[in-house]
């Protein structure tokens, strides 16, 4: 009986293969040689210290604002649904009312967000 448990056990690990077994990694980036001529070096510092700062920032944040109506939306339709649950009347109403206030909040910021893009989109 302990000989077929310890066979058990141990035949996985004395199976391993002892052999050596080739590795073929494929590399999924292309290593670009193109060389740079010290003006074209000069000219690409340049933009990138020089650059319009107003436009640095627009494309840094450019998701806080959906990111953020979404996360209002989500509360209001977890408050809205916990108002359907409440049992005290004053608690679903106010409930309720926030719920609806914060699906507001998040729509009008998800339109500023739509407006924003197309007036970025059209300037650039």
């Amino acid at each position: 009986m302990w000989r077929s448990i310890i066979l058990i056990f141990f035949l996985p690990i004395s199976t391993f293969a002892s052999f050596p077994v080739e590795i073929n990694l494929c590399q999924d980036t292309i290593i670009e040689t193109k060389k740079e001529t010290t003006e074209e070096y000069k000219i690409r510092i340049e933009k990138q210290l020089y650059s319009n700062s107003e436009e640095i920032d627009v494309f840094a944040n450019k998701n806080f604002l959906r990111i953020f109506s979404g996360v209002l939306v989500a509360l209001g339709l977890i408050l809205g649904k916990a108002s359907e649950d409440a049992s005290d009347f004053e608690n679903a109403l106010s409930l309720g009312i926030y719920s609806i206030l914060l699906l507001g909040l998040g729509g009008i910021l998800f339109l500023i967000d739509l407006i924003r893009r197309d007036v970025l989109k059209r300037k650039s």
